[in-house]
């Protein structure tokens, strides 16, 4: 139980006005360090302490001041100090002690939950009030004895003079409970209206008596004296009830004010988190949430001057960022000013609480002028701050900055209450902040995808649960022709072609019922103009933040161009198997033309030209010598044999494979040579000069299908 708050501040405060005012050389400083309580934790009414803290309090008092009696005397000043409060006025509020006492079983929980308190009258002047410890609590002797203290005061505030307490069971003796007979002097009103009442009384029964035995006229007389003594005494005992009255009713409006200052005090509080965590929820822009903070604190809150300073990014410097309160020059030093968090020796409390995170609240600047640096004091002595609150600004653990408030001005002393605000605004601004910075990286990243989709050579593409597109990039107006607004809207299977609507509609399903994805899938979607591009496709679920399918997301590549390549290089790598077989097998029937050659030759040395076999050798010499010029012509197309530039006369290789010519084109096309006699001769390979002249008519027969002309010309062209 040592930990759980159990006694509210007011009564340590107590002690500490009795202090001040009957025994001021005391240095109450060391005694509420030794009990670990700060000046602002006891000046807080709403803040409690823990019965170890009450307990070494009254130790080092007692230690201090040696006097053993100190708890019933600071008992008997608490109803008159300022620390009692709004409990002392609710408690002459009730115009007698009777009433007083029989109240204040339900007062006396808002200053103690060690025990609870059960009260009963015993006679008009004279209560029985009992003293229940509550179970897990063990209270000390000094604690009867403040009590039995506060019992007698209460009797003062009305007959100003202190009650009579017989105390013959106590706890800390024997049982769990404390008796308590009190007794206390009539009030000067009540004496005197009772003397009132009785003077009434016997001047009716005077004044029967006085007629009887007096003549008329005296008697008339004494009966006029003895009712004007009785008035006199009614009006004395009027003026006594009226001024103690006065004094109710003065006690009662300071109640009245203290209270609607508390209330103001507890409403502002509650519409400052109110309208900070609104503003939270509204406002993205980091800058523009500080102001607003910064502005809501100095509406709701009595401060001079509030700022708050976030650490720069690099994490080494805090740096000024928005404040209220501060004239151009005071603004001005504090953005120049360097607070180093990278420093192990600053003592600063603005650096100590970022990267401690503890909490300032000092009351005094003096107070802590010995544990600050000259280079602190001098920021603080120019900037004039008299008190002041600094809390650390934190998310997740980790600290954002300082939010600090000061007075220069105000008087008013700081107390827990005020930190405890900070405290918890400090981590709804961290919060706060850090939702700005993620909207801010959330919209930078949106901006960089857009900036991606726009300019990609890709069409990036969305659609919505139904399959009609949310969004197209640019890239399909400028691969297909179709401006982005005729695109959104309207179904995927509305662009390709027929053929392939069930074929996408199935992938498309796919992904909304299954959650699947597809790529390297073909299509082909008509240009606007009506040509066809080909595209490889991809697609995939897009999903909301609750991980639900709202459509779906993907690309299209064009690979028209592409696939066009891959059929040419297809072709090339067939052409090039041909071109292989091709030399081999050229180079095999070469070697069957020479073994030809070579028996036509022996053949032709045993004859001459007379011989009727001449002309069929020479033929076959002829034919083999064109066999061999054609071998040559495929190994060159295989790459087989190396190109040998000569000078040649191009009008005798064009007749030369006119011959030919006339074999492969048909009759419905004539061929017309056109061939200038003066030709120049040029440098070239005969054998591939040939295969592009044969090749060149081969093509022009092919573009001429229902017959035509085909003329071959030559001429000199002189290049200057």
């Amino acid at each position: 139980m040592s930990e759980i708050p159990l006694y509210s501040t007011r009564i340590i405060n107590s002690f500490y006005e009795y202090m001040g005012k009957y025994h001021p050389d005391i240095d109450m400083g060391q005694i509420l360090d030794y009990a670990g309580i700060t000046t602002y934790q006891i000046e807080d009414e709403g803040h409690w302490l823990t019965q170890l803290q009450v307990d070494r309090f009254y130790e080092s008092l007692v230690n201090t001041l040696g006097d053993p009696d100190i708890a019933r005397k600071a008992g008997q000043y608490t109803p008159f100090s300022k620390a009692a409060g709004t409990l002392s006025q609710c408690t002459i509020g009730f115009m007698t002690p009777a009433a007083a006492y029989t109240f204040i079983n339900k007062l006396y929980p808002h200053m103690s939950r060690g025990s609870s308190l059960e009260t009963r009258s015993l006679g008009p002047c004279q209560v029985e009030v009992v003293a229940i410890q509550n179970p897990g609590v063990t209270e000390k002797p000094y604690q009867c004895e403040n009590r039995m203290g506060v019992f007698e005061g209460i009797a003062k505030l009305f007959t100003n003079k202190l009650a009579a307490i017989e105390h013959d069971t106590c706890m800390h003796i024997s049982g769990d409970r404390c008796v308590y007979r009190i007794s206390w002097e009539e009030t000067p009103s009540f004496i005197w209206k009772r003397v009132s009442n009785y003077s009434y009384l016997a001047c009716v029964i005077a004044s029967l008596l006085v007629l009887f035995v007096l003549p008329v006229g005296h008697s008339v007389m004494a009966i006029l004296s003895m009712t004007l003594a009785a008035m006199g005494v009614s009006i004395y005992q009027m003026y006594l009830e009226k001024n103690e009255l006065t004094l109710t009713f003065k006690n009662h409006r300071a109640l009245a004010d203290d209270l609607i200052d508390e209330i103001n005090t507890r409403y502002n509080g509650t519409m400052l988190i109110q309208e900070i965590g609104q503003g939270a929820s509204n406002i993205l822009d980091i800058e523009e949430l500080m102001a607003f903070t910064m502005e809501a604190v100095k509406k709701r809150l009595n401060f001079d001057r509030g700022l708050i300073m976030l650490a720069n990014q690099e994490g080494t410097r805090l740096v000024y960022k928005v404040g209220y309160g501060y004239n151009p020059a005071d603004e001005a030093l504090l953005k120049s000013a360097e607070f180093h968090l990278d420093n192990p020796k600053s003592r600063g409390p603005f650096v100590v609480a970022f990267n401690k995170q503890k909490p300032f609240l000092v009351n005094d600047i003096r107070n802590i002028e010995r544990d600050i640096s000259e280079r602190t004091r001098d920021f603080i002595s120019r900037l004039h701050i008299e008190s002041f609150i600094c809390v650390p600004i934190i998310y997740e653990g980790k600290s954002e900055g300082i939010l600090a408030v000061d007075n220069h001005r105000l008087k008013r002393p700081l107390n827990q209450s005020d930190l405890n605000l900070f405290l918890g605004i400090a981590p709804q601004i961290g919060i706060s902040i850090n939702n700005a910075r993620s909207y801010q990286r959330i919209r930078e990243r949106e901006e960089q995808f857009r900036a991606l989709a726009e300019n990609a050579p890709d069409i990036i593409y969305t659609t919505d649960i139904t399959g009609a597109f949310t969004y197209v990039n640019p890239a399909w107006e400028r691969l297909l022709g179709h401006a982005r607004e005729d695109v959104c809207g309207k179904y995927f299977v509305a662009f390709v072609k027929q053929d392939d609507v069930r074929r996408f509609r199935e992938l498309f399903k796919d992904i909304h019922d299954n959650r699947r994805h597809f790529s390297d899938i073909d299509g082909t979607i008509p240009h606007k103009n009506g040509s066809e591009r080909l595209f490889n496709m991809s697609g995939a679920p897009n999903l909301d933040a609750a991980g639900n399918v709202i459509g779906a997301v993907g690309t299209f590549r064009d690979v028209t161009k592409q696939r066009s390549l891959e059929k040419q290089l297809l072709h090339a790598s067939k052409m090039e198997a041909v071109g292989t077989l091709t030399g081999g097998i050229a180079h095999d029937f070469n070697n069957v033309l020479q073994a030809i050659s070579g028996y036509n030759q022996l053949l032709m040395m045993k004859k001459d030209e007379s011989d009727p076999d001449w002309k069929y050798l020479a033929n076959i010499d002829r034919l083999n010598q064109r066999a061999t010029d054609l071998i040559k012509q495929l190994l060159i197309f295989s790459r087989k044999v190396d190109i040998k530039l000569q000078a040649m006369d191009l009008n005798s290789e064009i007749k030369e494979c006119y011959s030919l010519l006339k074999e492969i084109i048909p009759r419905m096309i004539s061929v017309d040579l056109d061939m200038e006699a003066s030709l120049w001769k040029i440098k070239g390979d005969p054998a591939q000069l040939g295969q592009v002249f044969m090749n060149l008519s081969v093509n022009a027969r092919d573009a001429m299908p229902e017959g035509g002309r085909l003329q071959i010309k030559t001429s000199t062209f002189a290049h200057v």
